[in-house]
Order: C-alpha cells, then sequence, then structure tokens
C-alpha cells in the first residue's frame, strides 16, 4: 500500500505540472485583494503550491478568526515569505509587514514585487528565521521545488544548491518591532527549533501564530510545538491539509475564482484534484497517513495573558 501511494504521488505531480505546463520559469500573475490589484513574478513551479495555498484556499486564512481582515494589526512577520505572495495579499490589513526570505534568488524576486506593486508598508528581509541570531549556516535548495529551500534538510541530492545565510530570532524581531500581532512561518521544518528553543516571554509577544508543520521530520516533532505553545499560554489547534476538507476548499476555490486572474487550468485541476482525492479516500484505494505528512498549525495567544 505505502509503495501505490507514493506512486500515486510521484505520477500525479507530473501529470499536474505537465497539465499545468510547468517549465521552470518565471511567470507574472495578477490577483486582487481589498479592491487592491497585484502583480507577483513567481516560479512556475509554484501554480500547484504557492498559488494554489495562498490566493485560490486561503490556507493560512482557514479558520475564520486567522482571515487576513478579520486578524488586521499593526505588525505581521512572514517567515518564509518566498516571493511574497501572502505578504502582498496582506498589505491591505497591517500597518508593518517583515518578510523573511533566505533564498537569495527567490529574495530577489520579493523585492521586485515589493517594488512593481508599490507597496509601502512590506520590509524585506534576507535572512532566515533561527532561535539563535546572526548564526552562519547552510540554505539546502530542493532541486524539485523553489519553496523547498530548508536549514533543516537531510537531502544529499548532488544537485542540489546550497547558500550560506544569515539568521535572525523571534528575540530579534520582538526588540525591534514590539508586539506582533501575527507571525506566519512557512520555513520547511525549522519550526520545531524556533518554536521551542525560543523563551515563553517572547512566544508571550505574539498574539497568533498560523504556520506549516512538516510533521514527517520527526514523529515528536508535532506534539513538542503544541506542549510548548500551551505551556506559554496558547490555544493550538492543528488541522490536516485542505485535501481532506473537500467542501470547505472547493467553496474557498469557487469564492476566490474571480480575485486571480486568469488561470483557469489551474483553478479546474484544483477542483478537480480534491474531488479526485474524495473518491480515492472513501473507497479505500489510498492510506490516508501518507499524505499527512505536513500539516496547518492556528494558535492564538489566551486573552489576560
Amino acid at each position: 500500500m505505502r509503495i501505490l501511494n507514493l506512486k500515486i504521488k510521484n505520477v500525479g505531480r507530473k501529470i499536474i505540472d505537465n497539465f499545468l505546463g510547468v517549465k521552470n520559469k518565471i511567470i507574472k500573475i495578477k490577483f486582487s485583494e481589498n479592491n487592491k490589484q497585484f502583480n507577483c513574478f513567481i516560479p512556475d513551479d509554484q501554480l500547484w503550491i504557492s498559488i494554489k495555498e495562498i490566493l485560490l484556499i486561503g490556507e493560512y486564512e482557514r479558520k475564520k478568526e486567522f482571515a487576513l481582515d478579520k486578524i488586521s494589526g499593526n505588525v505581521l512577520i512572514d517567515a518564509g515569505a518566498h516571493a511574497g505572495l501572502y505578504s502582498l495579499k496582506a498589505s491591505p490589513y497591517f500597518k508593518k509587514i517583515i518578510s523573511i526570505e533566505p533564498h537569495p534568488e527567490i529574495y530577489r524576486l520579493l523585492t521586485q514585487n515589493i517594488k512593481i506593486n508599490k507597496v509601502k508598508n512590506i520590509s524585506p528581509l534576507q535572512k532566515a528565521l533561527w532561535y539563535e541570531e546572526d548564526e552562519e549556516m547552510k540554505l539546502v535548495e530542493s532541486p524539485y521545488n523553489t519553496a523547498n529551500s530548508s536549514l533543516v534538510s537531510d537531502n544529499t541530492d548532488s544537485r542540489n544548491k546550497i547558500f550560506s545565510v544569515k539568521t535572525l530570532s523571534l528575540k530579534d524581531l520582538v526588540s525591534k518591532y514590539g508586539k506582533i500581532n501575527l507571525l506566519k512561518m512557512d520555513i520547511e521544518g525549522a519550526e520545531l527549533e524556533v518554536i521551542t528553543q525560543t523563551p515563553c516571554e517572547i512566544l508571550k509577544c505574539i498574539d497568533a501564530i498560523v504556520a506549516e508543520i512538516h510533521a514527517c521530520r520527526t514523529p515528536v516533532l508535532l506534539s513538542q510545538i503544541v506542549n510548548k505553545l500551551k505551556t506559554c499560554d496558547f490555544e493550538v489547534e492543528i488541522l490536516k491539509r485542505p485535501q481532506f476538507y473537500y467542501k470547505e476548499s472547493v467553496k474557498k476555490i469557487i469564492k476566490n475564482w474571480k480575485k486571480v486572474k486568469g488561470l483557469t487550468k489551474l483553478k479546474l485541476l484544483s477542483i478537480f484534484s480534491f474531488t479526485f482525492f474524495k473518491i480515492l479516500e472513501k473507497s479505500r484505494m489510498i492510506h490516508i497517513s501518507e499524505f499527512e505528512g505536513t500539516k496547518m498549525l492556528f494558535a492564538k495567544r489566551k486573552k489576560n495573558t
């Protein structure tokens, strides 16, 4: 069964990339948020990842209280900003956004996207979020996906590019910007160290955290993160990936259809894939645990703490 599931995922991704016309090039997409129009240059390998997850499904906004128009405030930290989709989308709602992206080539896209959209409240930082500041570490790039560069990668593929990057910590960010209204993290496995090694006195300066958790890295990773946040007076909820929530995900795609210009193939394929996954799940042709390596964490600090 495990081999069958891996084959389904590998073959499925190749079919998806071919259908979407992925050619490892930079593409320009257009979307709107709060009546503002945005243009974004982004690698086309992100059609099925960042573009679908952030713009069509709203993966970081799946809890109502985490919708950008509900959680707006003074300071947003976007760690793992990539080309800036989430930062741009959030820009109408926050006074100050710190977009952290360590990959040098992706960072250039991030700064370009900020400039062409004339957004004044986004400040980019070419660093990696870690539990210690000003460390020099190796960032390992995945040859398959520009969003999968990681400080904690165990991938020894000779095709991987390796970059030397400087780090910063949540302590640095709190010291410079004060209270953080929202911390969004997609830092490819480094979330374990960032959360568990950061003192509660610093975490308590953050109102809310939304993060992609790479639970496949270690079986105890998720419980360690949840326990630490609960110790620091956060209420925590863990959600599976969007494919496990068929009706909700399809409704989101339809709702955001007009906000994302063009990309009809991506929109239709997204709905088809969720439908197909639901059929496979019901027929038990796939083993669900094979698709649970990544989860979404939503944490809010308890009131009066």
